[in-house]
């Protein structure tokens, strides 16, 4: 007897109860989730722009000025890794490192093959093999390093993503206690 008079209470409350309101800010409070498109821009931008700005600060003479050369030489070492920094990738390093070292290459070997000396009529020339090799080599780092960075962008927004912390509070309500309660739910 006593549990049907439970049972109609219970069915009783159920019929008038009304779903909670609650907000969604309450629902749900979730880690901003990075953007492929916004990544590809951001190390596209990060290249474009301070080699443009570079240009732009040449000297009177048509050369280009010792600030120009600084600007346009970060943009080319960090900016094609700009992406994959917002998404947070710390082995970005490795590919700048990578570009820092194939631009020296590529400097020395054309400072050997370029370079020399002449004293009156006789000439000295570098090692033009030595050079030809530094500035293959320079060449080939500095392309991986940019095909790296354009296919390895991708992943860092993907796993950014994948890793950001989820926080999901659900409002609910215990039958057997009668008392409202909250639902927690964190993924990481």
């Amino acid at each position: 007897m006593r549990l049907a008079l439970l049972l109609l209470l219970l069915g009783t409350a159920a019929a008038d109860a009304q779903p909670a309101v609650v907000p969604d800010s309450l629902r749900s409070a979730e880690v901003p989730r990075k953007g492929y498109a916004q990544a590809y821009t951001y190390a596209l931008t990060g290249t474009v722009v301070p080699v443009l700005a570079g240009s732009a600060l040449a000297d009177g003479e048509g050369g280009l000025s010792a600030l120009g050369g600084i600007v346009m030489a970060g943009g080319l070492l960090v900016g094609p890794s700009a992406g994959r920094i917002y998404a947070g990738d710390a082995s970005a390093i490795v590919t700048i490192g990578l570009r820092t070292a194939g631009f020296l290459s590529f400097g020395a070997g054309l400072g050997y093959l370029l370079g020399g000396t002449c004293a009156g009529s006789e000439c000295t020339s570098y090692n033009d093999t030595l050079g030809g090799a530094l500035v293959i080599g320079g060449s080939a780092a500095i392309s991986s390093s940019l095909l790296l960075d354009l296919f390895l962008t991708r992943r860092a927004v993907r796993t950014h993503n994948a890793r950001a912390v989820r926080l999901l509070v659900t409002p609910g309500f215990d039958v057997r206690s009668g008392t409202p309660r909250l639902s927690l739910r964190v993924a990481f």
